[in-house]
């Protein structure tokens, strides 16, 4: 049954229409008809006998009871419909560009369909039987062929664009990963065994279309030639009859042949759109698990020095008493030492000094509370960041929102994870460090503290031991399950890490490693304070040092001076006093004269009274000075 395509404005009221009709003997001519208002997708109308002879001119033989004609009106509006669901696929899915393409398709399969509406009959029609119009309407048919199959991979690739943004953050990685590697699987099969190069599929496709337009183009619709036995048919008749059927043939499978042709271009195309979703799959995989190892290294970190204080806090609890109140309390050493300098540097006399072993002892404390002094106010200990990736666990099933959840969570958190270490004079010490276990982080603090603050070094090494290898594991082993919380928004950043922290400190033996280092922290203790019991007492002795020496010189209560010189009973003391009126007596031109005649009377006095510290030759340099007699 033949059938004819009618637009829905000519349903609508009573309309003329070309139709092609096919005789008895199987020729095909056009007509026109009148046909009646209010056809519907599917409706017979029978053309009757008289009808076809009234409207088609010649000796033709037509059935008794005329033509059926089936009537199909095309509801474009319904498929103009779909295609616009499907480009606002590749809208939502992020393919914007195919869906313009899916669109300027469906234009020119629109544009081709209505010329072949109109104008299918043209091939049948002796009137509109020129090359050039032949040639026209074949280009429309199989450009709707061709384009038709390509625009159902570009939808196909649309509809699965939209539904992976709508599921790519519900899918893991390892999903990821899989559909990736799936698509590549199919890319590469494609590529082996289906997928035709560029160059062949575009002459196989022009080869086709080309033969389609000349053969159709050319066919003979001429009436035919009887054929008797006294009469044979003529040769041009046998050759139009050859060509005929040659062209009928080809009409017959030229459609399922490029129909087959441009699905397998199509696979040319659906090879890139399967690379495409697959380099779009592993952009979010990789997303993805950068988003797990950014969280997952700043909750490490932010673990690891939560740790790390708490271990330090309970080392601290474990030292002595006395070693605990040493390092909370700020060192009174370096106070004391300049303090010290400072009484030395009023020594009356100018060429006096202090005792050798004093002087020793109180540079000794200089130097440590100026090392200490030359540190910055604030001192930061950073280890070098690891290169070493984080990977994901096969057991954390992260999805592709999870992981961007957890990195802006993590990043949310501006809390300080740096654990104070010392924090004297001013001057503070201050750890940071993505791992427990960080050698060059311990390496440089021990060596900082060491040097600048000594009394912290038993805690410090003790810290270091406890932070290995094996408490980094248990720590690293600690972070998924936390990422998978933080991830699930259940839990509080800073609650959760102390808690972790905790159960993680308390695998560590405090007790064991405090002992190590609790003798070592007493005779630390015992050494400072013995350093300022010394340093008070340098003080308190130079200035009664300063206070008798003085008293002599000025020639005040000369008497009394002497006798307390005399009594000293702090050998010391005695000797920097004769040491002091000793060098002032021997120090011309840069001391008050009377000053020279004091000390030279004191020296002479206190020779004469038997202090050993007076030599002979000391009372005869005091002689000329001051006029007393020998003795």
């Amino acid at each position: 049954m033949d059938s004819i395509v009618i637009s829905r404005k000519q349903a609508a009221t009573p309309f003329k229409q070309r139709i092609t009709v096919r005789t008895v003997d199987g020729e095909k001519l056009v007509g026109t008809f009148t046909l009646p208002a209010g056809l519907r997708n599917g409706k017979r109308i029978r053309l009757s006998k008289d009808r076809l002879e009234e409207r088609i001119a010649g000796d033709h033989k037509w059935p008794d009871d005329g033509i059926m004609i089936r009537i199909r009106v095309l509801n474009w509006r319904l498929r103009n419909g779909i295609v616009a669901l499907f480009a606002v696929a590749g809208l939502i899915g992020g393919a914007a560009l195919y869906s313009g393409l899916l669109i300027l398709l469906w234009g020119v399969i629109g544009f081709c369909a209505r010329h072949n509406r109109l104008h299918a009959a043209d091939r049948f029609d002796p009137a509109k039987r020129r090359f050039w119009l032949q040639f026209r309407n074949t280009v429309a048919s199989t450009a709707t062929l061709y384009l038709t199959a390509i625009g159902a991979v570009v939808a196909l690739y649309l509809t699965v664009a939209m539904v992976f943004t709508f599921v790519e953050g519900t899918l893991t990685v390892a999903q990821l990963v899989g559909a990736q590697q799936a698509l590549s699987a199919m890319s590469k099969f494609y590529e082996k065994w289906i997928k035709l190069k560029e160059g062949p599929m575009l002459l196989a496709l022009a080869g086709v279309w080309l033969l389609t337009c000349l053969l159709l183009a050319r066919r003979p619709h001429g009436p035919r030639h009887p054929k008797t036995a006294a009469a044979p048919l003529p040769a041009g008749y046998r050759a139009a009859q050859a060509l005929n059927r040659i062209a009928g043939f080809y009409s017959r499978y030229s459609g399922p042949v490029a129909v087959t042709l441009a699905v397998l271009a199509s696979f040319t195309f659906l090879t890139n759109v399967s690379s495409t979703l697959g380099t779009q799959l592993r952009l979010k995989a990789v997303t993805s698990t950068e988003d797990y190892r950014f969280a997952a290294r700043r909750i490490e970190a932010h673990l690891a020095g939560e740790v790390v204080s708490q271990l330090y806090a309970q080392i601290k609890s474990a030292m002595p008493p006395s070693y605990q109140q040493a390092v909370t309390t700020a060192n009174p050493v370096p106070g004391q030492a300049a303090a010290t300098r400072r009484q030395a540097d009023q020594l009356v006399a100018s060429l006096a000094q202090t005792s050798p072993a004093d002087e020793r002892r109180l540079a000794g404390a200089e130097n440590s509370a100026n090392g200490a002094q030359n540190v910055p106010e604030e001192s930061v200990i950073d280890a070098p960041r690891g290169n070493d990736p984080v990977a994901m666990p096969q057991d954390v099933a992260l999805t592709v929102d999870q992981a961007a959840t957890a990195r802006n969570h993590a990043e949310s958190d501006k809390s300080d994870d740096r654990t104070e270490i010392i924090n004297d004079s001013g001057r503070e010490v201050l750890l940071q460090t993505e791992k427990v276990a960080s050698e060059p982080a311990w390496a440089s603090l021990k060596d900082l503290v060491g040097s600048r603050f000594p009394l912290a070094a038993p805690m410090v090494d003790a810290l270091s031991e406890a932070c290995d290898k094996h408490l980094q594991e248990t720590l690293r082993e600690k972070v998924p399950a936390l990422v998978k919380q933080f991830a699930d928004k259940t839990a509080d950043i800073r609650t959760t890490i102390k808690a972790a922290a905790k159960n993680i400190a308390a695998t560590v033996d405090v007790a064991r490693l405090a002992g190590k280092y609790t003798t070592v922290a007493a005779n630390l203790v015992a050494g400072r304070q013995d350093t300022l019991a010394y340093l008070t007492g340098l003080e308190s002795r130079l200035q009664s040092r300063n206070h008798l020496v003085q008293g002599i010189l000025d020639g005040f209560v000369f008497d009394d001076n002497i006798n307390q010189v005399l009594q000293l009973s702090d050998h010391d003391l005695q000797t920097g006093v004769v040491d002091d009126l000793r060098a002032t007596m021997l120090a011309p031109g840069s001391i008050d004269e009377t000053q020279r005649h004091n000390a030279a009377v004191a020296i002479h006095t206190l020779g004469s009274r038997g202090l050993r510290t007076i030599t002979r030759q000391d009372i005869n340099a005091a002689l000329p000075l001051c006029g007393c007699h020998g003795g």
